[in-house]
Order: structure tokens, then C-alpha cells, then sequence
């Protein structure tokens, strides 16, 4: 399982094609999309499946209970379902139930171990999940040669240059970085330990989630990309959010884009965007770089 990542940025730049640029500037908009529609079909989509067995995993939960009934302070469930509260009726016996009377206890969580339900039933709820789920996809680089030619329309569209705005409460402080893997990520048993006897503050299935949207193949490392992930009620493909025009700090034109395309986006950004700062790409000289003229 890949290392969570905890910095942070306070800016971040999104690569469009110079008519989704037009639109952005119109509407103050931007477009977060549902994983199921990425051109990367692994994307938020594997199955997980655990790197440890049913006895493992049973192992570990029954010294998770041991420990727990060895404490005078009673446990703090985040939900309840049948094994948390058979487990609180264990808490307040704890005196007088022997360690070897756990099993029986924890029969039907046991139970469910053993016959893989756990992993169904999480892999099936991921599965709807995802459907509500949505990504807004940004890059901590503008000058990725690689990204203006998959993403800005071969060099023909623009990057945006979006800062984080504390008096606007930018949604892109809450960007996390993508996580460049050679595996799929998984949770380990403990995690699935704490979310079985509904211990774990956040639904094993969300962490999950989180986990898969947030990590991709080491193929894709070069994007160097950060994500703004939202969960909601509705299964469209695509949702869109506002920012405020002081969140957008500049604007890079493609080395190809056109005059037409170029002209229709100075008029937009003089109506409303004024205060941003304007560059033109340029192919460098003597290597394979881009350069960047003020405008």
C-alpha cells in the first residue's frame, strides 16, 4: 500500500482546451467528473482484495476485542450494527466472560470473516459509490510538455493558474495528492478490524474510496496530479462548481494556439478577469522546453 501523503500546495494549475477555457471564463465554473467516465479504466475502479487471510484477519480482530475488554473505559463506536453492540454487551461482562468464550460471541462477525462477505459486500459498495463520486483533477506543473499535448489539445488550449484564497474557502485546499502505485491500495486488517465492530470513525468503504481515487499505475506518475474529490447524492457524470475570480491568478496560451481562439479569451478575461496575469508559451531554443512571454 502506498505512504499517505501530507503536504500541501498554496496553488495549482489545470490544463483545458482553448474552447473548455472559454467556457470556465463565461460561466466561472469548473467541471468535476465521475471516475467511470477517466480515460484510465483502472481509475478509482479496481476491486480491492485483501494481502492477508481470513485467519489473519480473524486473528487480529479477536486480540483487538481481547484488548478493548481489558480497559475500564467503555469503547466509542462511530456506528452501530449488531457486532458493535454485542461487543459493548462484552465491554460491561468483561469481568466474568473468559477470553476463550470470544469466539462464540463473535460468532456471526467471525462467520462473515471465513465466508469473504466482508470483501464482497465492500467491493459492492464501492462499486455505487463511485457513481457518486466526483474529481476535480489539477497538476502542480504548467510546463509539462506531455500534459499540454494529452490534455490542452496538443499545445493549442491554455493553463489555468488557480491559487488558494482563504477568504473564499478555495476547494482546492482540500486537493490531496494522487499516489503513483505499482499495486492496488488496500486497507490492512487492523483498519478492517476497527470498521467491523464499528470502531472506526470513518465507513471502511469511504476510506477505501479515498484510497482507490486518490492512487493510480506508476504509468501515469508523470502528471504529478492533485485531486479534489466529492461525494454526493447523484450519479451524473459530470457536476460543476464556481470559484471566485480572485482564485484565477494566470493564464498560459498553448505555443499552438490560435489567434482566433486566443483574442475570443483576452476579451473574456478584460470583462471579468482583469487582475489576471497573461503568458504565451514559447518553444526554447535549445532544448525541449517551454518558455513564457508576458503579455
Amino acid at each position: 500500500m502506498c505512504a499517505l501523503f501530507k503536504d500541501r500546495r498554496s496553488f495549482f494549475y489545470k490544463y483545458v482546451t482553448a474552447s473548455t477555457c472559454e467556457t470556465i471564463l463565461k460561466n466561472g465554473t469548473l467541471q468535476y467528473s465521475c471516475p467511470l467516465v477517466f480515460n484510465d479504466p483502472f481509475d478509482g475502479q479496481a476491486t480491492i482484495n485483501p494481502n492477508y487471510s481470513a485467519d489473519d484477519l480473524q486473528r487480529v480482530l479477536f486480540a483487538f476485542i481481547q484488548n478493548l475488554l481489558k480497559t475500564d473505559t467503555p469503547p466509542k463506536f462511530a456506528s452501530s450494527n449488531e457486532d458493535s453492540e454485542r461487543l459493548y454487551i462484552l465491554w460491561l461482562n468483561r469481568q466474568t466472560i473468559l477470553a476463550e468464550g470470544l469466539l462464540d460471541n463473535m460468532a456471526s462477525c467471525f462467520s462473515k470473516i471465513k465466508d469473504n462477505d466482508v470483501w464482497r459486500e465492500l467491493n459492492d459498495k464501492l462499486k455505487e459509490s463511485i457513481k457518486n463520486t466526483k474529481v476535480l483533477c489539477l497538476a502542480e506543473k504548467k510546463d509539462n510538455l506531455l500534459m499540454w499535448s494529452h490534455y490542452a489539445d496538443n499545445h493549442k488550449g491554455v493553463v489555468f493558474n488557480f491559487i488558494i484564497d482563504e477568504k473564499y474557502d478555495s476547494a482546492w485546499s482540500a486537493a490531496q495528492k494522487v499516489r503513483y502505485c505499482s499495486g492496488y491500495p488496500t486497507v490492512s486488517a487492523e483498519e478492517m478490524a476497527s470498521s467491523l465492530v464499528g470502531l472506526s470513525s470513518q465507513p471502511i468503504e469511504e476510506i477505501v474510496l479515498d484510497r482507490f481515487i486518490t492512487s493510480k499505475s506508476m504509468d501515469w506518475s508523470y502528471e504529478k496530479e492533485w485531486r479534489v474529490v466529492v461525494h454526493m447524492s447523484d450519479d451524473d457524470s459530470y457536476v460543476y462548481y464556481g470559484f471566485q475570480p480572485a482564485e484565477l491568478k494566470e493564464i498560459y496560451f498553448g505555443c499552438r494556439v490560435s489567434e482566433e481562439s486566443k483574442n475570443r479569451i483576452l476579451q473574456l478575461v478584460k470583462s471579468r478577469y482583469n487582475h489576471v496575469d497573461l503568458f504565451q508559451c514559447v518553444k526554447n531554443d535549445t532544448c525541449y522546453k517551454l518558455d513564457f512571454e508576458s503579455l
